[in-house]
């Protein structure tokens, strides 16, 4: 057998929750609008009817054994916002896109400033925290988003339906922080995956 089949073999034999899930992208505008000049802001991430757990948000937080463990919540969301926008940003820079200093984060208003921008607007409305239970490799954490790309003009050129999970790790165990900033950076590099090949005409 060969290394790839042996490789292929393998990768099949991963627990579930150790892989990339789902990129589907539900409307996109032909032929791409993008070039490797193009600007892009990348928006706040919107929470939208948002489960957790599959809870609403406000139960689940209400569920929590203390205030300071729903302080920490607030922090986790803080902490998925800042990973997105600045690894979004990070690879958009590296593939040479929007320039050498990458897509403008966290400014609200950098896409109607500029002119010329492509606005990112990031939204999630389910996200599980793997919280630890048994059997462990159960425990996987998993973040469903939304993404639309807007153009100068108000049009969306891009919407995108994602998820990605950080699965239960045995030798490394992890807090839910950890695996949900893991799986935001995931996210990230898959959209701008989607943006590089777009860029490129390759999409």
């Amino acid at each position: 057998m060969s290394i790839r089949s042996l490789l292929t073999v393998a990768l099949a034999l991963l627990p579930i929750g150790c892989t990339s899930a789902s990129f589907e992208v539900i409307r996109s505008v032909d032929p791409s609008p993008y070039s490797k000049a193009s600007a892009f802001a990348i928006q706040p991430i919107r929470y939208v009817d948002l489960k957790v757990d599959d809870k609403p948000e406000a139960d689940f937080i209400a569920s929590r054994k203390s205030g300071e463990e729903a302080d920490k919540w607030g922090v986790i969301k803080a902490n998925i916002q800042d990973r997105f926008s600045k690894k979004l940003s990070a690879e958009l820079a590296i593939a040479g896109v929007a320039g050498a200093a990458g897509a403008t984060v966290g400014v609200a208003e950098a896409a109607a400033g500029a002119g010329s921008a492509f606005s990112i607007e990031p939204s999630i409305d389910t996200i599980e925290t793997g919280y630890y239970r048994i059997p462990a490799w159960n425990a996987v954490a998993r973040i469903y988003m939304t993404l639309r790309i807007v153009g100068p003009g108000g049009q969306v050129v891009d919407e995108i339906r994602l998820m990605d999970r950080k699965g239960f790790d045995a030798i490394a165990a992890s807090t839910a922080n950890i695996r949900l900033t893991n799986v935001a950076d995931a996210l990230a590099a898959a959209v701008a995956e989607h943006i590089v090949e777009r860029a490129n005409k390759e999409r």
